[in-house]
């Protein structure tokens, strides 16, 4: 057998209905990878630790204790139109759909998150597996510049099938566009939860579950994946035409000259499109910036603006942060 081809490297999704009822083929989505591992099994597998009779060998271990096996799927991909939405439902929660086509789903946080089911291929050879009872832990999207959407998920499970059969998928995501932030509508205010029009070269925002697995003495693989704090931040790069933003960070006001003890609170909302109908909002409207002063260069060069922001739980109530996504898909 010739060697295999790591080119072909290929990525199934489903939601399930419930914990235990993992999918089956074809998935809903399918879709390559830009980075990353399709499939793992990390394992924990410590030196025993015990006193031995003196033997010529007798300072190494005489064996380790495997005490853990926890599999995950860690990639990078593109923000493809219609499989964005699933990564945004599973890292946040809950999904209100509306429209007949094209629909609107506007993606907010909730307590509970829903169980999806990874399919993986990877080699000319057809190495197949497959892991049910994921929780997308995290998903981090942004981009640089003019180039194209990125979306970077760490997805963890409990119950995967090795070597299994393949599978095929009903959306292919590979022949389908993905979001550049070209023609998009970029907009912040460090101040205010009013977002304006910013001068945007690059965006980042990680979505974060903070979660776990739960290790029961019975098996060696997560009884479950237990989300803890979540967390929403990320920065903003700006080419800005005046000191406006950072100062409203340091001093609470655009021409302010004395540093404020107390933080100042903004928004953002990062509004990127395919066409009328295939639409991306990332919008929060209560966070927290920080920037530091910006470089100097010898070279010379337009200033620039590293904004990190911090999303917090609303003072009002409401979802801390929102993804909204225009497309063709009608429920995930």
């Amino acid at each position: 057998m010739p060697p295999q081809q790591k080119l072909i490297s290929y990525l199934g999704l489903s939601k399930q209905t419930a914990k235990g009822a993992g999918a089956t083929s074809p998935a809903t989505f399918g879709f390559g990878v830009t980075s990353g591992k399709v499939f793992d099994v990390p394992l924990t597998q410590d030196y025993e630790d015990q006193t031995l009779a003196g033997g010529a060998s007798d300072r190494f271990s005489p064996a380790v204790n495997r005490t853990e096996a926890n599999p995950a799927v860690v990639f990078q991909t593109r923000a493809w139109k219609a499989s964005v939405g699933a990564f945004l439902l599973g890292v946040l929660g809950a999904d209100s759909v509306a429209g007949t086509g094209p629909y609107t789903h506007t993606i907010t946080p909730a307590q509970t998150l829903p169980y999806w089911t990874i399919f993986a291929k990877y080699g000319a050879g057809g190495e197949n597996e497959k892991l049910v009872d994921c929780i997308i832990d995290e998903v981090t999207i942004g981009w640089d510049e003019r180039k194209p959407l990125t979306v970077d998920a760490s997805i963890l499970g409990i119950t995967p099938t090795t070597h299994t059969t393949t599978f095929t998928a009903t959306n292919d995501d590979t022949v389908q566009p993905y979001f550049l932030p070209v023609g998009g509508t970029l907009t912040l205010d460090t101040g205010s939860n009013t977002p304006a029009a910013a001068q945007v070269k690059g965006f980042s925002c990680k979505i974060s579950n903070s979660s776990v697995p739960i290790p029961l003495s019975k098996a060696i693989l997560p009884d479950d994946i237990f989300p803890a704090e979540q967390m929403v931040e990320g920065t903003v790069t700006l080419v800005p035409n005046d000191f406006g933003d950072w100062l409203k960070i340091i001093t609470g006001t655009a021409t302010g000259t004395a540093v404020q003890s107390a933080p100042q609170y903004g928004s953002l909302s990062m509004l990127v499109q395919i066409d009328a109908n295939s639409q991306l909002t990332l919008a929060t409207s209560y966070c927290a910036f920080t920037a530091p002063f910006p470089d100097s260069d010898p070279k010379g060069g337009p200033m620039e603006l590293d904004l990190a922001f911090s999303t917090l739980r609303p003072t009002g109530g409401g979802a801390a942060f929102t993804g909204t996504v225009k497309n063709g898909t009608a429920t995930y």
